[in-house]
């Protein structure tokens, strides 16, 4: 991963003084950085360990937003259902047992007491917050989860009930959330018999938070009655802090605890499951921030990170992505943690939740609430922020070396042009997304409809398999012409997709090489190399014979349509496979005709997404064929064309158009899309087209969507001389060239040697082209660009008020630029600074360019 910005500082530890009243720790405020696992002391801090409770989010109730707002809603209803279940748990008798006794209820009921008292004053229920502490021990754990909860809940309960306690009640609380704060430490990692095991979103990014609550209303906690303790408050601060986000001493990995589940950009690795672990961090981000003094997102904003980017990977409609678990479905819990976001960053939050529609999506649901940590914290920490400016992010897309997932979108709109494309590169220790076999995956939304879905993780409707396979990915598989893999249960074909991995490591990791960002040009290029392929089953790999090179490149010129370059070069021939899978949030449900659960193809219960699938000029029967049958269109053809109607009443239409043209193969297969439910495990279609069998394959696909209404783009096959493919895309004012190929190569009147290349053709003359690899672009046999060194990429755009091109150099080099007005040509800037240039002599300009990324003015 790529370094972040650190704050630098002077380098300290925490310290920990033992005092005439316990533990006086030294805990430095940091700025942390997540790709290097490193941290700057910024301001050390002492901890006030004499401070009287409560402490752990108020001194004095009358501070917080619910107290002074207690009259108005939503604070009214979340002090009534605060009281309503205190008032309930008044009749409990903690001193005895009952059917369904579990330690999680006991503690809930002992804080909502607490926090009743802090709220009344009524010592009635101050009563049943010490009766229910001080039997803390009784209750059932069935799972780790439950226990987590009680020590939660006994921490707050304490905090809120201990001034009324005596002396010897408050001793005895005190002795007992301490053996539970240890027992929960040494159980992170077995009592240190277990370090190589992590567990993120079921076990470890739940407890690490609380832990750390423990060990701060604990701090001052020294052990009088000489308990068999092996841990104390300072190991529990850590926990929740430099071994969650720093470097995690209870695990032999050398990172942070959120490194197995948040990429360098704060995107969840497994995509829905921080639902798993997003209110323990809510109490923990403001318990740490009222404790110690300093905002959590400022110290840690690896958190801050992972909380607004839902915003920068939600598709136009607001709705999530299908990256992994997730389901197009709503996060709404951001303004939980709004009093610790920025007054920008708030302004977005703003912004993302007012733009939802819960009702678009008739089958979709809210995963992680506003509320998922529950009354009582929103009570006692939210604000109004009805006066907050909704503003849109001020970027659009996400696109970044330190990212699992990319986003290019055309703009804030609910139907704009958007892409996600899958670039994972981290190994989390787990099977949920490591053998998720989608590397290099994509899916694209388009004209307010999620026309190309990945499928997501199908796991109620017929054969439940996750949507690990090549059949539920818009990808690539691969078949042996000369020694055929078995025919795979999943998809009923002999080819295979690529293993990304198991929960033993990852074997097909991407690398992002260039990322371009301008204001005419957005393109992403990331590559693998496939040793590996599916074997029989989702955690099973078998090697390939030869290794295959595989690059995927994504092209988003002007905002307009997305360009999908795939290079697959290998040694010996393969048949190559380009998934697509056509689909739309327009759905006709599954539904459980008969009421057993079980949704079977036999009951015609499973439903499917709607949309008209035409192959070339004929229509297609997707839906009435076989379940799971690949069956051959007999046509060889570089269009398929997908009609559908999105949710907001539009009629869409969707034209993919490739090169080369090959023989178009259709599969019907279940996936998930429109929501999390079953109702939303439904057949949709899969176009593949097939190679001929091939050392190497230069595939260049534009996806054209557009309302009926609209006008059309005219795509049309290019002859090439060399080796590659290329097409042309006439539209209203210009006309668009793309190609990609090897070596050097012509069509029309282009010629280059560049693996990549697309250029706009408008007013006469080539005002706008982007090249990735190679040297030169020519266009009518008159030179555009000519470099003495193969680039990384160039991109330049040519406007009335001058030039501006970008560049990227792997090594530094001399470019030949011919610019239609070089003859004018004044002054050249580089990086907002002047910068020398000679005249070529034959009406070009000779640039020294350095390695690196530059961008340059004329």
């Amino acid at each position: 991963m790529g370094k972040g910005t650190v704050y630098i500082g002077v380098m300290a530890a925490a310290v920990v003084v033992l005092a005439l009243f316990g533990f006086v720790l030294m805990h430095p405020e940091t700025v942390v950085d997540l790709d290097n696992n490193t941290a700057a002391v910024k301001v050390p801090f002492h901890n006030d360990t004499n401070a009287a409770h409560p402490f752990l989010l108020f001194h004095d109730i009358k501070e917080t937003p619910g107290y002074q707002q207690s009259d108005s809603d939503p604070w009214k209803t979340w002090e009534k259902t605060v009281l309503n279940s205190a008032n309930s748990s008044l009749a409990t008798d903690f001193s005895s047992r009952w059917d369904g006794d579990y330690v999680s209820v006991r503690a809930v009921q002992a804080s909502d007491l607490a926090l009743a008292y802090q709220i009344t004053g009524n010592k009635s229920y101050a009563d049943g917050a010490r009766e229910a502490l001080l039997n803390m021990d009784l209750g059932d754990a069935p799972d780790a989860q439950k226990n987590m909860s009680q020590l939660l809940g006994y921490c707050l309960a304490y905090d809120w009930v201990q001034p009324y306690l005596s002396a010897g009640d408050d001793a005895a609380i005190r002795d007992g959330l301490a053996m539970l704060a240890d027992k929960a430490y040494l159980g992170l990692n077995y009592n240190n018999t277990r370090r190589s095991l992590i567990k993120t979103v079921d076990y470890h990014l739940q407890w690490y938070p609380i832990v750390g609550i423990a060990g701060v209303t604990l701090s001052d906690y020294t052990d009088p009655n000489n308990l068999s303790l092996s841990s104390g408050p300072y190991e529990w601060q850590q926990a929740g802090t430099t071994d969650l986000f720093v470097n995690d001493s209870l695990h032999n990995y050398k990172k942070s605890l959120v490194s197995f589940q948040w990429d360098g950009e704060g995107n969840d690795l497994l995509g829905s499951y921080k639902m798993y672990y997003i209110d323990d961090l809510m109490w923990w981000s403001q318990i740490y921030t009222h404790y110690y003094g300093q905002n959590f997102f400022n110290v840690y904003p690896a958190a801050r990170d992972m909380v607004m980017s839902d915003v920068l990977l939600s598709l136009p409609d607001g709705y999530s992505n299908d990256f992994v678990t997730n389901g197009n479905v709503l996060y709404t819990y951001h303004a939980a943690f709004g009093n610790l976001l920025s007054d920008s960053d708030r302004e977005v939050m703003q912004y993302y939740l007012g733009s939802i529609d819960e009702d678009l999506l008739p089958y979709s649901r809210t995963l992680a609430s506003l509320d998922a940590a529950g009354p009582g914290l929103l009570y006692l920490t939210y604000r109004n922020y009805s006066g907050v400016t909704a503003l849109a992010p001020y970027r659009a897309s996400l696109l970044s070396p330190n990212s699992a997932y990319q986003v290019l979108r055309g703009s804030w709109k609910s139907d704009s042009e958007w892409l996600g494309l899958v670039t994972y590169d981290t190994n989390t220790l787990s099977n949920r997304n490591n053998a998720h076999h989608d590397q290099l995956s994509f899916e694209y939304y388009g004209h307010g409809d999620l026309l190309l879905a990945d499928a997501g993780e199908n796991r109620l409707a017929l054969d439940k398999n996750y949507g690990a396979f090549e059949s539920s990915h818009n990808t690539v598989a691969f078949e042996d012409p000369d020694n055929a893999f078995s025919v795979s249960p999943w998809s009923n074909s002999t080819a295979r997709g690529i293993f990304k991995g198991s929960d033993g490591g990852l074997a097909t990791a991407a690398n992002v090489s260039s990322i371009i960002e301008t204001s005419w040009m957005e393109a992403v290029d990331s590559n693998v190399t496939v040793s590996k392929v599916v074997k029989d089953g989702q955690y099973a790999s078998m090697s390939l014979s030869s290794n295959i090179s595989y690059e995927r490149c994504i092209l988003f010129p002007e905002n307009d349509y997305f360009i999908v370059i795939d290079r697959l070069e290998g040694s010996e021939p393969w048949i190559y496979r380009n998934v697509f899978r056509p689909s739309s949030l327009n759905i006709v449900p599954t539904s459980d005709e008969n009421g057993d659960k079980v949704y079977t193809e036999e009951e015609e219960e499973v439903g499917h997404v709607v949309g008209n699938l035409t192959i070339g000029n004929n229509s297609s029967s997707w839906l009435y064929q076989p379940y799971k049958a690949e069956v051959s269109s007999g046509t060889a053809t570089s269009s398929v064309t997908w009609s559908t109607t999105n949710p907001y009443g539009k009629d869409v239409e969707l034209l993919i158009y490739t090169v080369p043209s090959s023989e178009v193969i259709i599969g019907k297969y279940v996936g998930r899309v429109g929501g999390y439910n079953a109702q939303n495990e439904v057949y949709s279609p899969d176009v593949i087209f097939r190679s001929e069998p091939c050392e190497s394959l230069y595939r260049a696909t534009v996806l054209l969507s557009k309302y009926t209404t609209e006008p059309r783009k005219i795509p049309r096959t290019l002859d090439v001389k060399g080796n590659g493919n290329a097409m042309a895309i006439d539209s209203r004012g210009y006309t668009d060239y793309v190609y990609t190929g090897k070596g050097s190569s012509s069509f029309e009147a282009f010629s280059t040697d560049s693996d990549v290349l697309f250029a706009r053709y408008t007013d006469g003359s080539v005002g706008e082209y982007t090249m990735l690899g190679g040297k030169s672009v020519s266009y009518d046999g008159k030179p555009l660009i000519v470099s003495n060194d193969a680039l990384e990429y160039f991109t330049l755009k040519q406007e009335e008020k001058g030039v501006t091109f970008k560049v990227k150099a792997g090594r530094s080099t001399q470019i030949r630029l011919y610019p239609a007005m070089s003859s004018v040509v004044s002054r050249l800037k580089m990086d907002g600074r002047s910068y020398k240039f000679e005249s070529t002599g034959d009406g070009g300009l000779l640039i020294d360019i350095s390695a690196g990324e530059h961008t340059f003015e004329i």
